[in-house]
């Protein structure tokens, strides 16, 4: 976040900022301990408990598990966060030649560069969240924030102030769609989509438009149409920005989408060209941000092309990205790697340890309907071996957990 210059007087944001401070000391722990617990950087944990930041509802959420306050302090977030933050209103000239009054009402805005700054960070920050926030608290939070573009948006604003409104809008649109994808809500995300498409458009914005793209070759992976998500994923590369996360990630959809098609020249080539091309991407976003695509995360799409394609040699990369997920990663792709792992095992007649791997995936609660169904196809691929006792227990949870 940035420096709120208009915190100074706020009883309610400082009186967060002293809970916090008076929490951390209470229980003598370190600002680095705290921070590194909460997933946050340790500058910015101090800048909030200085009160010289506003976090986010997810970062004052994870400092309130962090510090076992077991509600108390987002319950102090949330109350200053209902507090309105004046916005001071830039007025303009009337009694000017007209030129400059011209100008003046070209300059005339609702909106402070602190504004902007803060919906820019709030964004950042829940790009970071996707992985480790149920879909639907984080959908909740992200709908706040968008009422309050929409609303920014619908005020006075300069053209290059309307644009960053447009930008931000366009990046939360592309997360609301993501997490109604997660959820199984195809009409809402193809709405949500529709509308990152068109903010991206309007604002210039290619790797938007890009990512726009992404997600509807996700869901028709999701959806197990594997010739139109190969067909997206192609001109998805095509519109992609030069390195940017959007081309990364429609290179290693297109991998995914041509092992379901059995074409594994086609799957190599692409795994090949998303490695050549992942360190291109610009070194500001952290490696978190749900719109950057690492090197881990291309790990998890090759051990996952390799286990649709029936390559012995995703049982490696399996086993690797498995490994590392479970050394600390997002719980929802530490049980999306295990699925992938036990689909390899359960091809190659090793149903038990096949099957055990399946029941933690299914047991972490944390699948969802875009990736639940992967659960399924493991339970199927070990239909004929019901008799292994963990073939059974994984029968029976991926059902008791459907119901």
């Amino acid at each position: 976040m940035v420096d709120d210059p208009d915190n100074s007087g706020d009883n309610s944001r400082a009186a967060f900022a002293a809970e916090l401070a008076r929490l951390r000391a209470g229980s003598g722990r370190s600002l680095s301990s705290v921070a590194d617990a909460a997933h946050a950087d340790r500058t910015h944990v101090s800048h909030i408990e200085h009160g010289r930041r506003w976090p986010s509802r997810p970062v004052a959420a994870a400092l309130d598990a962090a510090l076992g306050a077991d509600g108390a302090l987002l319950a102090r977030w949330k109350a200053a966060a209902a507090e309105p933050v004046p916005v001071p209103v830039v007025a303009g000239l009337d009694d000017v030649a007209e030129l400059a009054a011209l100008a003046a009402h070209a300059e005339r805005s609702d909106v402070t560069g602190y504004v902007l700054d803060t919906i820019d960070a709030t964004v950042d920050e829940y790009a970071r969240a996707y992985a480790r926030t149920p879909p639907a608290e984080l959908l909740g939070d992200l709908r706040v924030l968008a009422r309050h573009v929409g609303a920014l948006l619908g005020g006075r604003a300069t053209l290059a102030q309307r644009r960053r409104l447009m930008v931000a809008g366009g990046w939360l649109a592309l997360l609301a769609a993501t997490l109604h994808v997660d959820l199984g809500a195809r009409r809402s995300a193809a709405a949500a989509r529709t509308a990152a498409a068109t903010l991206g458009r309007e604002a210039e914005h290619g790797e938007i438009a890009a990512w726009s793209i992404e997600i509807d070759t996700w869901a028709a992976l999701v959806d197990q149409d594997w010739r139109r998500a190969a067909a997206l994923a192609e001109a998805g590369q095509a519109a992609a920005p030069v390195g940017s996360g959007a081309g990364v990630q429609l290179t290693a959809q297109r991998a995914r989408a041509a092992a379901r098609l059995g074409d594994g020249a086609a799957v190599r080539a692409a795994l090949d060209h998303a490695g050549r091309i992942v360190d291109d991407q610009p070194a500001a976003r952290p490696r978190d941000h749900h719109f950057t695509f690492d090197a881990r995360k291309l790990d998890g799409y090759t051990a996952t092309a390799l286990s649709w394609l029936g390559d012995p040699a995703g049982e490696r990369h399996a086993r690797d990205v498995v490994d590392a997920y479970a050394a600390g990663g997002p719980p929802r792709r530490l049980a999306t790697a295990r699925l992938d792992l036990g689909l390899i095992l359960a091809r190659d007649r090793r149903p038990d340890e096949a099957a055990g791997l399946g029941v933690l995936a299914v047991d972490a609660g944390v699948l969802v309907p875009s990736n639940v169904w992967r659960a399924t196809e493991l339970d199927d691929a070990l239909c004929s071996f019901r008799d292994v006792p963990e073939a059974a227990e994984l029968h029976d949870r991926r059902r008791a957990a459907d119901s």
